[in-house]
């Protein structure tokens, strides 16, 4: 068994195994050895030797180099989409369009990443009239990046690139369910250039990334995609250190459906946005408020639609929606369909599963906001509750109740309205006319409240993943 710390290594066989399954079918498709507890000096070891060379290299050189990296990315496209296919049920055609946005996002970050300018300080005040101030732009040093199961490839980019390109070396804990892709892609950066030691991948439990990494004063950096309790846990055991923190946690996104809406085009966004990735993505609309006066018209509407979704095999290319990353994880959402249907709600479409991870698409009726689904509990899977409203700002408040704030979404055809309730919703991205689950490369996403803090993407994650130095030169000018 070989495992990726500076470079593919040969590792002593007394370590706890897992096995990564195939959630669909199944099968056992490999079996990881996890760190151990006498691991954790080799990976900070090897981290801060890949950030002492790769800082070393310009910007210039390392721009290359990742540019090498996407056309490598491009050129094994359809091997990684469908190692993720299998890894974790994804169905083909999104993992497909996952490994191209890493290689779009690959790009951009490098030609963002060339085009950061420092600044030239005003020497307009006295006494510094004769001083030249400017700023430069430098790497953090060793950053944590936690990847999550849903997006593994996607979301690997957007930390991993990012903090490579500014200069940083990165330790990559993978995602427990769904590792693989990302030992083929980071085959590929090693092979495009980087320096081994200057990513290494870790296959661990929380224990001991929080012992061996987390608390220790050798990582610069956290950058984490998970649940909002995950969220918590680091910003505690990192204190000591004040590390810097990037954390992009749980929503429970609402979408507003006024009267006004058109009925066809809102059935196809809540389709869009809720079954995609079988629902398992954090700023996906998961509430729906709709207007008391058209609910029962959209219910309908909704139904004939979801008739129409095929659910089956992920590598087939017909498919329209696959299955849960595990049994235990589609077990917990149908425990939140019935835990909700305790508490008042009906369920008029779905509400079962199938072959241990295949979660039918659901809608409950009848939701009020004083049900957990209409406020705090996030279901990462496919179900669709309704909350009916009066009132514009009955909506605002039911949306606004969650702890969470990732994502809002409006539709209505009375843009002035939207635009003000928007400004209402507390969120980090409001989409108008539209469901959550939009995400744009270079868009600065992230949440309110207890759904994150700072920001990813392209416009954005270079000044985090740095930290800005003054130079100060005295007495430059004399006249």
């Amino acid at each position: 068994m070989k495992i990726f710390i500076n470079g593919f290594q040969e590792i002593q066989n007394n370590r706890p195994v897992k096995k990564i399954i195939n959630p669909a079918n199944g099968e056992v498709l490999a079996e990881l050895y996890q760190a151990g507890a006498d691991d954790g000096e080799q990976i900070l070891a090897a981290a801060e030797e890949g950030y002492r060379r790769w800082s070393g290299f310009s910007m210039l050189e390392r721009a290359e180099i990742l540019e090498k990296y996407a056309q490598l990315l491009a050129d094994n496209k359809e091997e990684i989409a469908q190692t993720e296919c299998r890894d974790m049920g994804k169905i083909i055609r999104e993992c497909r369009g996952e490994v191209e946005t890493a290689i779009a996002l690959t790009k951009g970050y490098v030609e963002k990443a060339k085009h950061l300018y420092g600044h030239v300080i005003s020497q307009n005040q006295k006494g510094l009239e004769h001083d030249l101030i400017f700023t430069r732009r430098e790497p953090l040093g060793v950053i944590l990046c936690i990847v999550p199961f849903n997006y593994p490839v996607e979301l690997f980019t957007h930390k991993v690139i990012a903090a490579l390109i500014m200069g940083n070396s990165v330790i990559v804990k993978l995602p427990s369910q769904n590792p693989m892709p990302l030992f083929r892609i980071t085959e590929l950066m090693v092979e495009a250039g980087v320096p081994a030691s200057a990513v290494s991948l870790v296959f661990a439990d929380r224990e001991f990334v929080r012992d061996n990494l987390i608390k220790s004063s050798r990582i610069q950096a956290i950058s984490l995609t998970g649940s909002t309790q995950a969220g918590i846990d680091i910003f505690e055991n990192s204190s000591e250190t004040l590390h810097r923190l990037f954390l992009e946690l749980g929503g429970n996104d609402p979408l507003i459906i006024f009267e006004d809406a058109d009925l066809d085009y809102a059935v196809e966004e809540i389709v869009n946005s809720r079954l995609s990735n079988t629902g398992q993505i954090c700023c996906a609309s998961k509430r729906f408020l709709v207007h008391e006066s058209i609910a029962d018209d959209l219910v309908e509407r909704l139904k004939v639609r979801l008739d129409k979704v095929k659910m089956g095999n992920p590598k087939e290319e017909d498919t329209e929606i696959g299955c849960i990353i595990s049994e235990k994880a589609a077990s917990a959402v149908m425990e939140q369909i019935q835990k909700t249907i305790g508490q008042g709600a009906e369920c008029v479409y779905g509400g079962s599963v199938c072959d241990r991870t295949f979660v039918h698409p659901t809608i409950l009726v009848h939701v009020t906001r004083e049900m957990d689904i209409a406020s705090d509990m996030e279901v990462f899977g496919p179900v669709i509750p309704i909350i009916t409203f009066k009132e514009e700002e009955e909506a605002i408040e039911i949306a606004n109740q969650s702890i969470y704030g990732l994502e809002a979404s409006i539709i209505t055809k009375d843009l002035p309205k939207a635009l003000k309730v928007a400004e209402l919703l507390q969120a980090g991205t409001v989409v108008v006319n539209g469901a959550g689950s939009y995400r744009h490369m270079d868009m600065p996403f992230g949440g309110y409240k207890m759904s994150g803090l700072g920001r990813e993407g392209i416009s954005t994650a270079l000044e985090e993943f740095s930290q800005e130095k003054s130079y100060v030169i005295k007495k430059i000018f004399n006249r």
